[in-house]
């Protein structure tokens, strides 16, 4: 068979998109990858999918940089906080990110299913 041949068969192949991802990790001791179902021992894989709202500086300070919130500051009685997202921030499908995905995300991590311990 010729090479040129060989590449017209294989072609359809390799344009095929593949409908699941297969992760191997050799630490991973846990049965999901959903932050709002994980502890804090999956914290650097999920770290890798996820991104924080409030950035960390490497001593974990609150950083405006690598968070998704630009800034926060909270109200004269501390009893409520106003996060600003950056703009731009998109989900693997293109989507972009809105405060309402952040209010999902966060009622869900205090949920009772969760088991953040928020």
């Amino acid at each position: 068979m010729s090479l040129l041949a060989l590449a017209a068969v294989a072609a359809p192949a390799w344009a095929q998109a593949k409908s699941e991802l297969t992760i191997a990790l050799s630490s991973f001791s846990a049965e999901t990858v959903d932050p709002a179902l994980q502890g804090h021992n999956v914290k650097y894989y999920l770290s890798l999918m996820f991104d924080y709202l409030v950035g960390t500086t490497p001593d974990g300070q609150p950083s405006q940089a690598g968070g998704l919130a630009s800034k926060w500051e909270n109200s004269a009685d501390h009893k409520r906080w106003t996060f600003h997202l950056r703009k731009g921030v998109k989900f693997h499908d293109g989507t972009e990110m809105t405060s309402d995905d952040v209010k999902f995300s966060l009622q869900r991590a205090m949920s009772k299913r969760s088991t953040t311990g928020y």
